[in-house]
């Protein structure tokens, strides 16, 4: 069953489909729709909020809502403007400046400017920054979504920016529960090729780090866990750790959690890593307790950055196409502001061979 705030929606949107109710023709009052429905009066609000957000309804104080002429919403939005907002998850990490450079390149060869915003991967967050850019005179929203792996609660904020006729594009991730346009990495295979070269280099048992609230790690663990089961091998549930955003330094803080995960890797030859700075993180721990790196246990990460080369054993990792994932997305959304729709793309990555994986006599 829908909720019923959503069977609110549903019913309106189908006296629209079915043009019993044209533009500018008033809504039935609050009152009217509870009894024809059967619903509370908080529900029917909550439906009439959201219509409002998607650009769908108007409500006048004091008069009631009224359906909206989308096309003639879509026609006003000024295709003039020259501004693209872009929403991050962090500005800090390792990945966003060259993807920054590569996206400001092609945007600003057209004319384009950039508002920058960051999420801190929070959803709190991303909803204020949805509701200020909603306001703005926008060409498009590149967005790297927050916590892309749970259900996301400010999905009529960008419905409402779609219904305004500003196309937005996902990078990194998406959103399942929502229909995306996207240019993102494909992290399945990326992982299943890291997982491979590891059994290619004759290691069997095989544990992983991964993050829980980013589709990024659970694609990852989506990779590892095929390649692992294609070559009929063991999946050990204490070879495995899971971390979310908020409690990422406190686990790399915490030693005794810490140790009790270098513990459990007894027996585990090799390690497919969430990304490099995850990487360097354990084997610092590894170092703690005697274990060297390859020579104890190989780790093979992902990202491909500058970190993971100067670290005291250069990291084996999948590359992550920074730039060039900024340029494409550029190019992709200048093609969405020209009309076109569809865009989901997953970008194929190779790994880059360095020391942190030794080869296991067969």
């Amino acid at each position: 069953m829908k909720p019923k705030y959503q069977q609110v929606k549903d019913y309106i949107k189908d006296q629209i489909t079915s043009e019993k109710l044209l533009p500018g023709d008033k809504v039935m009052s609050e009152t009217e729709l509870i009894q024809v429905l059967d619903v509370s009066r908080h529900t029917v609000r909550k439906a009439l909020n959201e219509l409002s957000m998607e650009q769908v309804i108007e409500t006048f104080k004091g008069k009631g809502s009224f359906i909206k002429d989308m096309s003639l919403d879509k026609r006003s939005h000024n295709r003039q403007s020259k501004v693209i907002a872009l929403v991050t998850a962090f500005i800090n990490d390792t990945i966003f400046p060259e993807l920054m450079n590569g996206l400001e390149q092609v945007l600003s060869e057209e004319g384009y400017s950039i508002m920058l915003y960051t999420t801190r991967n929070r959803v709190d967050s991303e909803r204020e920054i949805l509701q200020k850019i909603y306001e703005m005179d926008l060409a498009g929203v590149i967005v790297e979504p927050t916590k892309s792996a749970l259900p996301n609660p400010n999905g009529r904020f960008y419905e409402g920016l779609k219904a305004k006729g500003i196309p937005v594009l996902f990078i990194h991730a998406y959103y399942h529960h929502m229909d995306c346009d996207y240019v993102i990495v494909d992290d399945v295979k990326a992982a299943y090729e890291a997982c491979s070269y590891l059994i290619n280099k004759g290691h069997r048992k095989i544990g992983g780090i991964f993050k829980s609230d980013d589709l990024q790690g659970h694609k990852r663990y989506e990779g590892y866990l095929n390649c692992m089961i294609d070559h009929g091998l063991h999946i050990n549930e204490d070879h495995i750790m899971w971390q979310a955003t908020e409690d990422e330094h406190a686990i790399f803080n915490n030693k005794m959690l810490l140790k009790d995960f270098v513990s459990r890797l007894k027996g585990c030859s090799a390690l497919v890593c969430y990304n490099d700075e995850f990487a360097i993180d354990l084997m610092e721990e590894l170092e703690q307790e005697a274990l060297q790196v390859p020579d104890d246990i190989s780790i093979v990460a992902f990202d491909n950055t500058k970190l993971g080369d100067n670290y005291k054993v250069s990291i084996t990792s999948m590359d992550h196409p920074k730039a060039y994932l900024g340029q494409h997305a550029g190019r992709q959304l200048l093609r969405m502001i020209e009309g076109e729709k569809g865009i989901q793309e997953a970008l194929e990555v190779s790994i880059h061979e360095k020391s942190s994986v030794k080869a296991l006599q067969s």
